[in-house]
């Protein structure tokens, strides 16, 4: 499965989310995100991480994974920056 990842930041809780527009769920989707996450963040380990099933607005139903970074962080222009996270199923 190849999948267009998006890549997000939200300055305001320090998180960064990678998702898609597909409603995948296997773990091979979720290992490709992860792969691709540290690319950037290679201090980033699995307890970092957390899989997230959005109910908002904007990709309702959809997958991703999020995880919090530092103030000390440098986020690479390839990262949307957007103005809150999306809200999530519990």
């Amino acid at each position: 499965m190849n999948i267009d990842i998006i890549k997000e930041y939200c300055y305001d809780s320090r998180r960064v989310i990678l998702r898609s527009k597909t409603y995948a769920r296997n773990m091979k989707y979720f290992n490709q995100l992860y792969d691709e996450a540290k690319k950037d963040f290679p201090f980033l380990t699995p307890d970092m991480v957390e899989v997230t099933h959005y109910s908002g607005r904007r990709y309702k139903g959809t997958f991703g994974i999020e995880f919090q970074v530092s103030s000390l962080n440098t986020i690479s222009d390839k990262y949307f920056l957007i103005d809150t996270v999306e809200e999530v199923l519990g």
